[in-house]
C-alpha cells in the first residue's frame, strides 16, 4: 500500500554493505520509517555518522549506560518487562528525554519478548509512566523461510491479540512483524 513504512535493516554494518553509506542514501525514500539494528553500538554509530532518521535496537539493551545513551540519541529500543520499563523509565527521567520503546512480544522464537499473557499488565503500568512513549510492537518469524506457514501464522494471530489487547487499552503502537 503507499502508506506502508519499512524499516531499512542494516544491522551488522549492513551486512557488509556499510550501514552509513546505506542509511544516508535511503533517508531521501518516502517510504522509509527507519532503521533497524541489532546492538545499541550499532545505532550509535549510526548517530555519528549523520544518519538522522528513526533507528531501532532489536536485541536486548540492560544497563542504565546504554539506556541513557539511546535516549540522548532518540534511538528506540525494545522492552519486553516490567523491570525493564521502570529502568527505561528511571534513565528517560534522568536524561530529560521521553524513552521511545517498543515492545518486543514473545510468539515462539523463544529469544527475547513478552509473554502476551503480561501484556495487559505492562500496558497499564506504561500508561502510568510519564517518560516513556510506546512507538511500536513487534516480534520476529521463526520459520519464515519454511515451506509451511504454519507456525508463522500461528505466531501472526498473537500479534493480532496483542494488537487487540493494546487497543482495549486505548494504546495504538505501530505494529511490526513482517
Amino acid at each position: 500500500k503507499p502508506e506502508t513504512k519499512i524499516v531499512a535493516v542494516v544491522k551488522t554494518d549492513g551486512y557488509g554493505h556499510g550501514a552509513c553509506a546505506i542509511g544516508r542514501y535511503l533517508e531521501q525514500e518516502d517510504c522509509l520509517w527507519g532503521y533497524a539494528v541489532a546492538t545499541a553500538e550499532e545505532a550509535l554509530e549510526l548517530r555519528r555518522n549523520a544518519v538522522t532518521g528513526e533507528i531501532l535496537v532489536l536485541g536486548a539493551v540492560l544497563g542504565r549506560e546504554a539506556m541513557e545513551a539511546l535516549i540522548k540519541d532518540e534511538v528506540a529500543f525494545p522492552v519486553y518487562s516490567m523491570d525493564q520499563l521502570e529502568e527505561a523509565e528511571g534513565a528517560a527521567e534522568r536524561v530529560g528525554k521521553p524513552a521511545l520503546l517498543h515492545i518486543k512480544l514473545e510468539t515462539g522464537f523463544n529469544r527475547i519478548g513478552m509473554d502476551l499473557a503480561d501484556l495487559d499488565a505492562f500496558l497499564c503500568r506504561a500508561k502510568e509512566c510519564s517518560h516513556v512513549e510506546l512507538q511500536g510492537m513487534f516480534t520476529h518469524f521463526a520459520t519464515a523461510d519454511e515451506a509451511d506457514d504454519s507456525f508463522v501464522d500461528r505466531q501472526y494471530r498473537h500479534m493480532l491479540e496483542a494488537e487487540a489487547i493494546c487497543g482495549a487499552q486505548g494504546v495504538h503502537p505501530m505494529i511490526h512483524v513482517s
